[in-house]
This record gives structure tokens, sequence and C-alpha cells, in this order.
């Protein structure tokens, strides 16, 4: 068999490879489907907290899962997404944490995009650095968070946080179920950093009087 031949035999061979191999499907991911909100019963002296939508890094803030990669690389999956806006996701879940754990507190969170009936001038925002699994066979939680009071253009507390979890299978399925429990351990995080602000130990945040 000559030259010419043997080249037309190979790629014969793979073209033929590339119609037989079956395309690779997508997988998509929920990061949880929590309730917006729990049932509370609120009055004068209930602190109302405005969740604003969390803010992402730059490379999070897209539908592809990230893998972290030693100290400094970040690999983007392809047929591994999320099947709905990450920050949105992020927001409703961490919400229904917010509202879980405080159920014996005098809070209620409530998303800055809903209606409300009382106006909130205290207002919540948080922001994500890290949200995803890395090769060291853990998910990685990180950012920061501060509670502003709008009327006086305050910050009345924020702090760093940093969470991690390790893995005990393989897959991304598990990992998005671990980034989704380190939310309720953020939570509590939030919560232990509201205690000590002395407006919601008292009664400054009431609704307007007529």
């Amino acid at each position: 068999m000559n030259l010419v031949s043997r080249i037309s035999l190979v790629l014969a061979l793979v073209m033929c490879s590339a119609c037989t191999t079956a395309p690779v499907s997508e997988n998509y991911y929920l990061l949880g489907s929590s309730a917006t909100t729990l049932t509370k019963a609120v009055n004068d002296s209930t602190a109302m907290i405005s969740v604003n939508t969390v803010t992402l890094a730059d490379y999070l803030n897209q539908r592809r899962l990230v893998m972290q990669l030693g100290d400094h690389q970040i690999q983007k999956a392809h047929y591994h997404l999320w099947a709905e806006d990450l920050a949105e996701a992020i927001t409703r879940e961490l919400l229904f944490e917010l509202e879980s754990t405080g159920q014996a507190a005098n809070t209620q969170f409530q998303w800055s995009n809903t209606l409300t009936k009382r106006g909130n001038s205290l207002q919540l925002s948080v922001h994500f650095t890290q949200f995803h699994p890395s090769d060291r066979s853990e998910v990685l939680v990180a950012g920061y968070y501060q509670l502003l009071d709008k009327h006086s253009n305050r910050t009345l507390t924020a702090a760093d946080f940093s969470f991690n979890k390790p893995l005990s299978a393989n897959g991304y399925t598990h990992a998005v179920s671990q980034l989704r429990g380190l939310l309720a351990q953020l939570s509590e995080n939030i919560h232990a950093s509201l205690s000590e602000v002395t407006v919601l130990n008292s009664t400054n945040n009431t609704a307007p009087q007529s």
C-alpha cells in the first residue's frame, strides 16, 4: 500500500469514527428549590432586613460550573452547567437559610426584588469570590458581606467569610450538594455577626408612625 492509500485509509477511519461517536450530553444542576419565604409572625419591633441579590466574581458569573486546579488555575466544565442563574439561586437558598436560622430571633429577611408592606432601612449585601469544588476533594465558599443602614448610609457590620467542606464522592452532583450545605454555615455566621449590631437589639427599626 502506497503512502497516498494509507493516508486515505486513516482519514476514512477518522471520519467513520466521528460519525458513530454519540454526542456528549450536557448536564444541568439545580442548587436547590427552597421557598423564598417562611411564615413568621411580624410586629413593630421586628427588624426587617432587605437582602440584595448576591454578586459573584466574574469567573463565577456564567452558566458553566468551574473547578479550581491547584492554587491559581480555574477550569470551566464543558458539559456541566447551572440550570438557572447562579446569583439568583444562591440568593434564594441563602435567604431560606437566614429565615430558618432566625426563626427564634426578632428579625425577618426579605429579598429586595419582592414587594414589602414596610419600608426596610437595613440592607444586607453578599459577594462571593469562591463557590466551586477544587481538585483537592473539597468545595470552597468564600466572600464578604455587609449590613448597611440606608437611612444613615452607615455600615453597621461587615465581615469576610471562608468555608470549605470535603467531598466524599465523585461527580458534580455531590459537589453541588456540598456547596448548598455551606450556605447554612454562612447563614449562621451572618446571624452571629448581626447579633452584635445594636440597632437589631433595640426598637429603632420599627414601622414609621403615621
